[in-house]
């Protein structure tokens, strides 16, 4: 090989090399924003999930609304884009949280499955660790009604 091959060789591989690494990093930054918006829908998701879960800090009204909330972004942003397992523990929660009957540990086990799922979906742990014990936690109500009044 002559020097003027070696030098043509030389840019085409590195030439390529910048084009393949290029599209690699506009591909991690597409997934990123792709995850990024997963969470914040996931967020505001969970956070409608308050409506059906007894939230003394919410009165009928803001509840229907948040369940009305929840369900609309069900259907309208999460189905399209969530996995078939966050599907199935959504479809779950509902089940659970429909029946008049359903207790508070049935409720919490429930949302512990959907969060979890959640949390697999997003590539986020879900060890033992972990056990799946999330707690629901509502704001103090007679502290907040001692906020408004001061």
């Amino acid at each position: 090989m002559d020097f003027w091959q070696t030098i043509l060789i030389s840019v085409l591989s590195g030439g390529t090399v910048a084009i393949i690494n290029f599209f690699l990093v506009i591909k991690q930054k597409s997934r990123e924003i792709e995850r990024n918006q997963k969470i914040k829908a996931y967020s505001e998701f969970l956070d409608m999930a308050r409506g059906f879960l007894n939230d003394p800090t919410l009165n009928f009204d803001e509840s229907l609304n948040s369940q009305k909330n929840f369900i609309k972004k069900f259907y309208n942003e999460i189905w399209v884009s969530a996995s078939s397992d966050v599907i199935k523990k959504i479809n779950g929660f509902f089940e659970t949280v429909s029946i008049t009957h359903a207790n508070e540990n049935d409720q919490t086990k429930a949302l512990n499955d959907l969060i979890l799922a959640i949390r697999a979906d997003l590539g986020l742990t879900t060890d033992n660790k972990l056990n799946g014990k999330y707690k629901i936690y509502t704001p103090n109500k007679e502290a907040l009604n001692r906020e408004k009044t001061e």
